[in-house]
């Protein structure tokens, strides 16, 4: 048995965290806004964003699934998830003045983290 992941295995696994956070963003969007920024928020508004953010990461997840799955090129798919983190790190650094710190800090280097994944991914595969 090996147990070493391949590009295709990352790949799977990054798309279906991409679900995960998706689907918990469109239906707990005040926890979401609050995970990010650090604020409670009831605001109509914040909650519609944040479920927008959430259907694209759980669309682009899953697109990215079902390419897999099915032997169709996945590399766009990977590629528009990588757009969407690096969108996700440029407005956290344009409000990186109002942002808690440790907590803008985690989230940028996750978002930094998912755009190189993505790209490195985008390469290998398709």
């Amino acid at each position: 048995m090996n147990d070493e992941w391949d590009d295709v295995d990352l790949a799977r696994a990054l798309a279906w965290i991409r679900v995960a956070a998706g689907v918990t963003l469109f239906l707990a969007p005040r926890f979401g806004a609050r995970a990010w920024t650090g604020e409670r928020t009831k605001d109509f508004t914040t909650s519609m964003a944040v479920r927008g953010f959430g259907i694209r990461d759980a669309a682009i997840g899953m697109g990215l699934v079902l390419a897999i799955e099915n032997g169709k090129p996945a590399r766009r798919w990977i590629e528009a998830g990588a757009i969407a983190d690096a969108g996700d790190a440029l407005g956290t650094v344009a409000a990186w003045r109002d942002l808690p710190k440790p907590r803008a800090l985690l989230w940028l280097a996750s978002q930094v983290g998912a755009t190189a994944l993505g790209y490195r991914l985008s390469q290998s595969l398709d």
